[in-house]
């Protein structure tokens, strides 16, 4: 501390050796650098033993080797004879040869696919039609909201509705027009179930 007339001035100490030289200076990062990468190297060493130690951990003590081993020993007699018996089964039996449907035929199945499907939502959109008719004839608001719980029938659910909707939607092309009509003539005697289908 100095004193400059009222004024107190601190001043640190300096040190009395002299200042680091820059060749001593450039030893020490070099040896810095050369720290670091061996604290690094020590890391990735120390979790390649952490992986190896917990693989360790999951195998059987080596006491209990010979024990692990007959179970083994065991387990694949076991399934040796299940295999043997298997084969002798097979070689018994008539193995049924189930072909390979063709392209064409797979497209034949796609088009009757498409074409109950759409009969099935003709169906469907005639019964709806029926049970709206009968609701408009009943004059009791009570038995109007219970008929199609006395019918046995439920509202149907969202994925029905979405596929009644781009059903709809593809019905309206005119490639399809002509084969709606082709079905339009439809049996007496539809019955929904439960499940929100409609059975014919």
């Amino acid at each position: 501390m100095k004193l400059f007339g009222k004024q107190a001035v601190y001043c640190c100490k300096q040190s009395t050796e002299s200042a680091v030289s820059p060749e001593v200076l450039k030893e020490m990062q070099t040896e810095q650098e050369e720290l670091k990468n061996a604290t690094k190297t020590l890391k990735e060493s120390n979790a390649k033993i952490r992986i190896e130690l917990a693989e360790l951990e999951k195998s059987p003590p080596t006491s209990e080797i010979p024990i692990v081993k007959n179970e083994l020993k065991q387990t694949w007699i076991e399934l040796q004879s299940r295999l043997e018996a298997l084969g002798s089964d097979g070689a018994d039996g008539k193995k049924e040869a189930v072909p390979l449907k063709t392209s064409e035929e797979i497209s034949k199945i796609d088009q009757q696919i498409e074409k109950y499907k759409a009969l099935w939502f003709s169906h469907r959109k005639i019964c709806k039609h029926a049970i709206r008719a009968i609701q408009d004839v009943l004059k009791d608001d009570e038995a109007k909201s219970n008929f199609m719980e006395q019918i046995g029938l439920e509202d149907d659910s969202v994925e029905l509705s979405s596929l009644e909707q781009e059903q709809t939607q593809i019905n309206a092309t005119p490639s399809l027009k002509g084969d709606t009509r082709r079905h339009s003539n439809t049996p007496v005697g539809i019955k929904r179930s439960f499940s929100g289908t409609i059975k014919v």
